[in-house]
């Protein structure tokens, strides 16, 4: 089913919040997974061998909110790392 209200209603989607499973996968990820996407689902207890859990990982990693969160973490890290390196070179921002 296609139509401008379903596009629209995809499109909305996007920029909602992570929800709280996505949440305990970004906590995973970002953390003691160290962006590993199969060790972070079988962190927060999804079940399966190592294909499965590579599947799921993924697939989570790149749903809208994930990825977006993602990113807007490693634009956070980015901006810190800067910071830091022009304190450290005695350069004033």
């Amino acid at each position: 089913m296609t139509g401008k209200a379903t596009d629209t209603a995809h499109r909305e989607g996007h920029r909602r919040a992570p929800t709280a499973e996505h949440r305990r996968f970004l906590d995973a990820y970002l953390g003691p997974a160290r962006y590993n996407a199969t060790e972070a689902a079988r962190m927060v207890g999804d079940a399966g061998n190592r294909v499965t859990l590579a599947q799921i990982g993924t697939k989570t990693r790149r749903t809208a909110q994930v990825a977006a969160a993602i990113e807007a973490e490693r634009e956070r890290y980015r901006a810190e790392m800067l910071t830091a390196i022009t304190v450290r070179c005695g350069r004033k921002t």
